[in-house]
């Protein structure tokens, strides 16, 4: 009897750490984002501190490192105020861009920026990415607009070009519609496939503001640009995980022997 209520406790224990060690493993294994010369750490980055030369800036989400941003036009606005986010999403990571009232036309004449940075996915093997997609939204500030009735106030596109493979994607030009529009949204989103996937290659992003008859200034609130992964990489064992299943191993080993002794 009582070695069979000593077989039981065990038993009762090698579950709990079993257990246990499946629940610690999925929770270790979430979906992280890791920055580098940013002061808002493991969050965000300005436009400033990604684009600086002696200690530029990198987010890493879910295993890809997002690195080398280097402006290709000479920026009009504040790139301090210009806030990048790390987004993590299961195997779509991507950066959303904030532009905190940066990305809008003085009066009649246009804002363009471009940039380019660096994806590298190999730091995970596996797990390369598949396509890229964009989608914005954002207002139109139209306070005193000289001709009310005139449809044709503005533009707002944004185009990614990925040279290392020669693709190359325009989105639409959004029509922001009659003066006083409250908002609009540039998408839905649309992606680039890439075939065959790749660990590493170098993004140019275009945001192109463009008024119409009307100065009156319109604005991009915000861009987002993902990357979708491919493959299956088994996380490795956190210590938590492994620390559980050695302890439901001794048990078992220890019972063994008492079986046999």
């Amino acid at each position: 009897m009582t070695n069979r209520l000593s077989r039981v406790k065990l038993s009762i224990i090698v579950a709990i750490f079993v257990s246990g060690s499946l629940l610690l493993g999925p929770q270790q294994a979430q979906a992280s984002v890791i920055t580098t010369g940013c002061s808002n750490v493991d969050v965000s980055c300005t436009l400033a501190e990604l684009f600086n030369l002696a200690l530029p800036g990198s987010i890493t989400v879910n295993g890809v490192m997002f690195s080398g941003f280097s402006p290709t036009s000479s920026p009009t606005f504040s790139t301090s105020a210009v806030v990048v986010t790390g987004m993590s999403a299961s195997l779509n990571p991507g950066l959303r861009y904030e532009g905190n009232s940066q990305f809008v036309t003085p009066g009649f004449s246009e804002v363009e920026f471009l940039f380019e940075f660096k994806f590298d996915a190999s730091v995970v093997a596996g797990l390369d990415i598949k396509d890229t997609s964009l989608q914005g939204s954002g207002f139109y500030k139209g306070e005193t607009p000289i001709n009310p009735g005139n449809p044709f106030v503005g533009t707002v596109t944004i185009s990614t070009d990925l040279a290392n493979l020669a693709l190359s994607k325009t989105w639409p030009s959004t029509d922001l519609g009659l003066p006083q529009q409250s908002s609009f949204t540039l998408g839905p989103a649309s992606s680039i496939d890439i075939s065959p996937t790749v660990n590493s290659i170098t993004v140019t992003t275009s945001v192109l503001l463009q008024p119409g008859a009307d100065p009156a200034p319109i604005e991009l609130q915000e861009f987002t640009q993902r990357f979708s992964q491919v493959g299956f990489v088994a996380p490795a064992p956190e210590p938590a995980t492994l620390f559980l299943l050695s302890g439901g191993l001794a048990a078992l080993g220890w019972m063994r022997r008492r079986r046999n002794g």
